[in-house]
């Protein structure tokens, strides 16, 4: 989160650890497709309560209500919180 914030770019951040895992079950299962954006699969969905926040480089904070997993071509993924979807 410093690396990012000190780069001036903003940290998307889970609520906790169990919430992570909980937004990347629930993507899994329940999912939808978006695209192939930047050589990655990604997958998401809206939650109805908050999943974390985006912490901006001037302190202010966001909250995220919008879970991704992108996926590379060795099937290893990463699940974030984000205020949309991906976009090209």
């Amino acid at each position: 989160m410093r690396r990012l914030l000190n780069k001036g770019r903003a940290a998307h951040i889970f609520n906790n650890e169990a919430t992570m895992n909980q937004v990347a079950q629930a993507i899994i299962e329940e999912g939808e497709f978006t695209d192939r954006i930047r050589g990655y699969e990604r997958y998401g969905m809206f939650f109805l309560e908050s999943i974390g926040y985006r912490v901006d480089p001037d302190g202010s904070r966001l909250l995220l209500y919008y879970g991704e997993i992108k996926v590379d071509a060795e099937n290893r993924y990463h699940v974030t919180p984000r205020t949309r979807p991906s976009e090209q």
